[in-house]
C-alpha cells in the first residue's frame, strides 16, 4: 500500500526538472504491445465487469484454452492476474471461479465507493473549471449510456492522484455488482438522471451538493443490486 507521503507526491504531481541533456525514457511493458496473457486477461475482466460471467460461476481453464486457441499457460497466469485484482477465486481442488463476496464484504465497498466518489466531487467542485465543466457537459453527451465516462472526468477533475487511483481501484472491485442492477426497466433513465443532478452541482461549484448527490446514487446502485439479487422491484426514483 502507498504512504502517505506517496500519496502527497501522486497529488501534487511536480514536473521533472529540466536539463540540457536530452533523457530517454525507458520503455514500458504495455507499450510494447499486449501479451498473450494480458490480452486473455483483460478479455476476462471485460466480461466479469460487463456481468457476462456472474460472480460464483466457475472459470474452467480447457474451455478458455480452446475459446483463445492457446495452450494453458498464459490462461493460468491471465487467472492468477485476475486473483490478485479480486476477479476470480481459487481453491484447491475446486478451480477457480468469479469472484463472491459475503454480503458484508460488498456493503463495505459500496460504503468505500459512496465515500471516495463524494471526496472526489467535493474537491472537484471546488476545482471545476469553464473548461471543465464545458468538458463535463461534452462527456454526457457523448456518454448517454455509459456513467463510467463521466465518473472518470470527475476523479480526474479532483486533482489528487492518490484519490484518483484508490476510487478506480474500488470502482473496478465494485463494477461487476454495479453492472447487475442495469437490468431493471428505467434504472439506466434514473441513473442518467442522478449523474445529472451531480453534474449540476459541480458546475455550480457547490463541494457538499456534489458529495451528497453522488453518496445518494452509490446507495441507489447498492440498493437496486440487493433488489436484483433477490427479484424485487426496482427502487422508485427520487
Amino acid at each position: 500500500m502507498r504512504t502517505q507521503a506517496a500519496c502527497r507526491v501522486a497529488g501534487g504531481r511536480r514536473a521533472p526538472a529540466r536539463t540540457g541533456h536530452p533523457t530517454t525514457r525507458p520503455t514500458r511493458p504495455e507499450e510494447a504491445g499486449p501479451t498473450r496473457t494480458e490480452e486473455i486477461r483483460r478479455r476476462l475482466a471485460e466480461e466479469i465487469v460487463q456481468g457476462r460471467r456472474a460472480p460464483g460461476t466457475p472459470i474452467d481453464e480447457a474451455e478458455l484454452a480452446s475459446a483463445f486457441g492457446t495452450s494453458r499457460t498464459p490462461i493460468r497466469a491471465a487467472l492468477r492476474q485476475l486473483e490478485v485484482e479480486g476477479f476470480a477465486t481459487s481453491r484447491p481442488r475446486r478451480g477457480t471461479r468469479v469472484s463472491t463476496i459475503a454480503p458484508q464484504g460488498l456493503a463495505e465497498m459500496f460504503f468505500v465507493m459512496a465515500e471516495l466518489e463524494a471526496l472526489c466531487c467535493r474537491l472537484a467542485a471546488g476545482a471545476m473549471s469553464a473548461a471543465a465543466g464545458a468538458e463535463l457537459d461534452q462527456v454526457r453527451r457523448r456518454c448517454e449510456a455509459a456513467a463510467a465516462g463521466r465518473d472518470d472526468l470527475i476523479y480526474r477533475a479532483s486533482r489528487n492522484g492518490c484519490l484518483e487511483e484508490q476510487a478506480r481501484a474500488v470502482r473496478r472491485r465494485v463494477a461487476p455488482f454495479r453492472h447487475a442492477q442495469c437490468g431493471f426497466p428505467g434504472r439506466l433513465a434514473r441513473s442518467l438522471a442522478e449523474h445529472e443532478r451531480i453534474a449540476a452541482a459541480l458546475r455550480a461549484r457547490d463541494g457538499e451538493a456534489a458529495a451528497r448527490e453522488m453518496r445518494a446514487h452509490v446507495f441507489t446502485v447498492e440498493h437496486a443490486f440487493y433488489l436484483h439479487q433477490a427479484g424485487g422491484e426496482p427502487p422508485a426514483a427520487s
